[in-house]
């Protein structure tokens, strides 16, 4: 429950420094801009373990 709450509070911190943006619209920009890397990296680890 910690890490979640500690997670949110990073997204909040980053939205203070951008006028007229929310937490939530932070966080879903990062996931969006940084999902296909994630993708990349979980083949590329899954093609090694096989």
């Amino acid at each position: 429950m910690k890490l979640i709450t500690l997670h949110k509070d990073w997204w909040d911190l980053i939205a203070g420094r951008i006028p007229g943006r929310k937490a939530e619209e932070i966080e879903r920009f990062w996931i969006m801009k940084n999902s296909e890397g994630f993708a990349e990296r979980r083949r590329q680890s899954k093609k090694r373990n096989s």
